[in-house]
């Protein structure tokens, strides 16, 4: 009995380890997101934040509604990254592209005409020795490229015409959309993968930077555990919640302290 035991305790996942494994996860998604808002809030293009948003199906872990659209995110973090075949993330037992359409429905009845955006961030890498078609088609990893370049400027008649024709018929049948339909969530939808997700956003390059991304980042998981338990936060409630007076706040002031061992050059003056 006492070997069962042993057995037992050894295969028993240690308690803390589900912890770790969840802010592993979460802590990246906050760092992106923070990033974003800074980002948007400096540009003055931020009307709204949504995080662990209920509308938002699987990309709710971070949903943005800007000046000229609407960005659901999907953040997928990994310790040990690993090869992904498009094809199978999209149309595979994972469903990618039926949780950007199905994102794409809630948010659109919660914010009808709103251009919306659904962009799925991993750090898994796309593979470049297997074909997304039949014998001699590209690669994932080619199809991502191309898809990164064309998503804004290709007509669904310009997919159906180039190498990638027989996924994209593969996935306009699984989604049982029409052409206009089909083609406005396929030009709205994102990649971002290998880890690319890390440059997205403002960048910290100066330490006021730094310090007010980290403090928006700190703010994400409150706004979660908030007793008003909202889906969304006005962006004169996430300026209220930081203790900015308004989003010029996050704008660098241009002010130059100056150290005690200044000197004044009187003749200059």
């Amino acid at each position: 009995m006492s070997d069962d035991t042993d057995s037992e305790r050894s295969t028993k996942p240690n308690p803390g380890e589900g912890e770790r494994r969840a802010q592993r996860g979460y802590v990246p998604q906050y760092d992106l997101g923070a990033g974003l808002i800074y980002e948007a809030l400096a540009a003055g293009q931020l009307m709204w934040v949504g995080v662990a948003h209920r509308g938002a199906g699987k990309f709710d872990d971070l949903v943005l509604g800007l000046r000229d659209r609407t960005v659901a995110h999907q953040v997928k973090t990994s310790r040990d990254p690993e090869p992904f075949s498009i094809r199978t993330l999209l149309l595979g037992a994972s469903g990618l592209f039926g949780r950007m359409l199905e994102a794409r429905r809630k948010l659109l009845t919660e914010h009808p005409g709103a251009v919306l955006e659904t962009v799925y961030a991993c750090e898994d890498y796309p593979r470049n020795d297997d074909r997304v078609g039949g014998e001699g088609s590209p690669s994932s990893a080619e199809f991502l490229r191309a898809h990164g370049r064309h998503r804004l400027s290709w007509a669904l008649e310009d997919w159906r015409r180039s190498a990638f024709a027989d996924l994209i018929a593969d996935l306009q049948r699984s989604s049982q959309l029409n052409d206009h339909e089909f083609e406005a969530a396929w030009r709205h939808a994102r990649f971002i993968t290998a880890g690319q997700s890390h440059f997205l956003g403002a960048q910290a390059r100066y330490l006021g930077d730094a310090r007010r991304i980290a403090d928006i980042a700190a703010l994400l998981p409150r706004l979660v555990a908030d007793k008003a338990d909202k889906n969304e936060w006005s962006t004169a409630e996430i300026l209220a919640r930081l203790g900015w007076r308004d989003p010029f706040r996050a704008r660098h002031s241009h002010a130059f302290p100056v150290d005690a061992l200044h000197q004044r050059n009187v003749p200059t003056q």
